[in-house]
């Protein structure tokens, strides 16, 4: 069985569930703060910890393509590719963002060459994965300089949700959310990953709530 990117299992079949559109396309002023706070910080940790120039980027899971837009219209210079594995989400992100190029694919089997991408982001993709470690490992091979990895920041994204009334008969977990991981267990799972492939540390780990975001730094040999 495949991981899962934008899309939920339903006995052994990938079904599109269009939750992160609803999420992004949300007129709610506090979830599109939130939402363009967490993206503000995604550019600030890559203009910070990236090397200059980018001239590749890979946005891993890309879903509906929102990301992928911001990330082209700040690195107008660099070839930016959104890779989705649902062929529903790539529709709509093609539809929305024209200017932009996605593709499908298997974030845990890519095909691309090691060290392809300058940059990788993987933004609120982990929480879906069945083997997230192994969607870890291949980003890693991938990326040339530095991978940026979002997931909620559980226990607060949940209660967040909760306290807001949505998702209430789940206790505010949305769909398809099947890992949870605070500060200290997704410190772990990076971590442990890390160790397995070696030649990477985590270079920054922190919160744009209610999110955890992380830079993993390739290490020069």
């Amino acid at each position: 069985m495949k991981n899962k990117t934008a899309g939920t299992y339903i006995d052994g079949a990938l079904e599109y569930s269009a939750g992160n559109l609803r999420k992004y396309s949300s007129s709610n002023p506090l979830k599109r703060k939130l939402i363009c706070l967490l993206q503000t910080k995604i550019i600030k940790k890559i203009n910070h910890y990236g090397v200059m120039p980018i001239r590749t980027m890979l946005d891993a899971g890309c879903g509906e393509g929102f990301l992928t837009s911001i990330l082209a219209q700040n690195y107008a210079e660099a070839e930016v590719i959104g890779v989705e594995y649902t062929l529903e989400a790539l529709e709509e992100a093609k539809k929305r963002f024209d200017g932009c190029e996605f593709r499908q694919g298997d974030i845990t089997n890519l095909s691309d060459v090691d060290n392809a991408f300058d940059v990788s982001v993987c933004s609120e993709v982990f929480e879906h994965l069945e083997k997230p470690e192994d969607a870890l490992e291949e980003l890693l091979r991938v990326t040339k300089h530095i991978l940026v990895v979002t997931v909620p920041y559980e226990p607060w994204f949940r209660l967040t949700n909760f306290l807001s009334f949505n998702h209430v008969r789940s206790f505010g977990n949305p769909e398809g959310h099947i890992n949870h991981w605070s500060m200290t267990s997704f410190n772990k799972f990076i971590e442990t990953t890390i160790e397995k492939v070696g030649g990477a540390s985590i270079e920054y780990m922190g919160i744009s709530f209610p999110w955890i975001v992380v830079v993993v730094r390739q290490l020069e040999i």
